[in-house]
C-alpha cells in the first residue's frame, strides 16, 4: 500500500521465465504451449491498437476537417436564416437564402458517399493518395458552396471538380477491394504482377 495515497499500487507484470500450460494426461510434455502472462497480452493488444490508430491518422484528420467544413456550412445557413428572417421549418424565402440552403443540402447529400469512398480507398489502396484527394474534394466543395451563394452559375466549377475527385476515390476504392479480394481468395497479386512488368 502506498504511504502517500493509501491505496494499493497497480499490479505489476512480474511473471518471468518460460511456463507451460497444463496438458491433458497422455500427451507428451514437448507439445505443451508456452505460457504468456495476461499483462503481456494486454500490452501487446494496446500496442497493436496504437499502431492501427497511427496507420489511419491521415484519413481521420481529413474526416475531422470535412466534418468541421460541414458544420461551417450549416452555421452559414443558420446565419442566412436570421439575416433574411426565415424561421424553421421554412426552407424557402429570398433567392439568396434559397441558394445557400440548397448548396448546404447538396453537400450533405454527397457527404456519406465521400466518407465511404475516402476510407475504403485509404484502407485498401493508399492512405496518402486518398487523403490528398480528400483535401482536394473539400477545396472544391468550398468553391461550390460559396460560388452557389453568389449565383447559380457560380456553383458549376466547384461541383464539377468535386464529382471528378469523388469518382477518382471510388475508382481507387474499387481497385483496392478487387486487389485484396484476389489476393485473399485466389492468391493473385495484381500489384506484384504489375511490378514485374515494369
Amino acid at each position: 500500500m502506498s504511504a502517500k495515497t493509501g491505496r494499493n499500487p497497480p499490479a505489476q507484470c512480474t511473471e518471468a521465465g518460460p511456463r507451460l500450460h497444463p496438458q491433458p494426461a497422455g500427451e507428451p510434455a514437448e507439445s505443451a504451449t508456452p505460457y504468456v502472462p495476461q499483462c503481456t497480452l494486454a500490452a501487446q493488444e494496446t500496442e497493436a491498437a496504437g499502431n492501427m490508430a497511427g496507420d489511419l491518422i491521415l484519413l481521420a484528420a481529413v474526416s475531422l476537417l470535412s466534418a468541421c467544413q460541414q458544420s461551417c456550412f450549416a452555421w452559414l445557413v443558420g446565419k442566412s436564416r436570421k439575416q433574411h428572417k426565415i424561421m424553421p421549418p421554412e426552407v424557402t424565402g429570398t433567392p439568396e437564402f434559397d441558394r445557400i440552403f440548397r448548396a448546404q443540402q447538396n453537400c450533405v447529400e454527397f457527404y456519406p458517399i465521400f466518407l465511404v469512398a475516402l476510407w475504403i480507398a485509404g484502407c485498401f489502396f493508399n492512405q496518402v493518395l486518398a487523403a490528398l484527394l480528400g483535401l482536394v474534394y473539400m477545396y472544391n466543395r468550398h468553391k461550390y458552396f460559396h460560388g452557389y451563394a453568389e449565383s447559380a452559375k457560380g456553383r458549376i466549377t466547384g461541383f464539377y471538380w468535386s464529382v471528378v475527385v469523388l469518382l477518382s476515390l471510388m475508382a481507387l476504392a474499387a481497385a483496392g477491394i478487387t486487389n485484396s479480394f484476389l489476393e485473399e481468395y485466389l492468391d493473385i497479386s495484381i500489384g506484384k504482377k504489375l511490378h514485374k512488368l515494369l
